[in-house]
């Protein structure tokens, strides 16, 4: 992943060593941003400043997330995996539950009829 200033479209700089996926900026002061690496490992990249020039930082492993196994397939998930707090310290994170499999659900249709029954 590479990152870029805006609205003066400087230099691209890359961010990830391996690709990723979920990018985003969740400390207020812009200094750092999250992604999740292929192997599942949320990640945190520094962002310096050297004058008007960017210097990411090497990026720092976090913690491995448990998610479905189909956010990775593709590259591209429908849904996000994880929020963070706006001090980056804290973690909302969105995992499949221990033993969950299918569930059965009902579908009604016509449903107003039941209500016409005598």
């Amino acid at each position: 992943m590479y990152v870029r200033s805006f609205p003066d479209l400087g230099d691209l700089h890359q961010i990830s060593t391996a690709g990723g996926t979920q990018p985003k900026w969740r400390r207020r002061d812009g200094k750092e941003l999250f992604y999740l690496a292929a192997d599942h490992t949320l990640m945190a990249v520094e962002l310096g400043h050297r004058g008007a020039t960017m210097e990411p930082a090497t990026p720092r492993p976090l913690f491995r997330l448990r998610v479905a196994a189909t956010t990775f397939a593709t590259g591209v998930s429908d849904r996000t995996t994880y929020a963070a707090a706006a001090d980056g310290q804290r973690f909302l994170i969105n995992v499949p539950l221990e033993g969950a499999g299918p569930r059965e659900i009902t579908v009604a249709t016509y449903w107003p009829a039941p209500l016409h029954a005598p």
